[in-house]
């Protein structure tokens, strides 16, 4: 599962001759709970206190498992717009693939930037690099899972991040006063209630 990082290539064309969708859900779940532990670390280090920093970690796994599979739905959409029919476990796996390398990428940079002088640094490069690495990742393996070219893969991946964005953006701005509240109230972001 984590050669995906190492070796993509190998990984992808591994995947797709499996053509296993329970591996996809497995990749799936691994990178939420890995997303979770970045929570679980935010709330340790803000020094909360138990009850908060289990409850983090869960919602955090679980928005971003739901998460994930909403987006795999409008990648689907837009990969069937844009060529042919494409099956929703495909664009789940490209997507699970590129949630895996981002959620390493992203927990190795939170531990990395705990480092005093350097960490940073060290840190926001090698996210670069990772970073780098799940966009090519997501690329190809729509392009082998989903039987797209690189023209259409690019578009889709255009459409569903402008779509996810603007979704977020809606979202915020509709439920942003009351989740700073809440928020505040469980202690994270003590200061977040004086933004309202």
């Amino acid at each position: 599962m984590f050669d995906t990082i190492f070796m993509p290539l190998k990984s992808i064309m591994a995947a797709k001759k499996q053509k296993n969708s329970t591996m996809t859900y497995w990749t799936l779940i691994v990178a939420s709970v890995i997303v979770g532990l970045l929570g679980l670390i935010g709330t340790l280090v803000s020094k909360s206190d138990a009850g908060t920093v289990i409850l983090t970690f869960l919602v955090a796994a679980i928005s971003v498992f739901l998460v994930t599979l909403f987006v795999a739905w409008l990648y689907q959409i837009a990969l069937t717009t844009l060529t042919k029919k494409v099956k929703y476990t495909s664009a789940l796996g490209a997507l699970s693939k590129y949630l895996l390398v981002l959620s390493v990428a992203l927990l190795l940079t939170m531990l990395l930037a705990m480092i005093p002088n350097v960490g940073l640094f060290i840190g926001g490069v090698l996210f670069a690099i990772l970073f780098l690495v799940a966009n090519v990742v997501l690329i190809r393996s729509t392009m082998e899972f989903c039987g797209a070219d690189l023209l259409t893969t690019i578009v889709s991946m255009f459409v569903v991040y402008t779509t996810f964005s603007l979704i977020v953006y809606f979202t915020l701005a509709q439920f942003a006063p009351s989740m700073l509240t809440l928020l505040s109230s469980l202690g994270i972001g003590a200061s977040a209630g004086k933004l309202i």
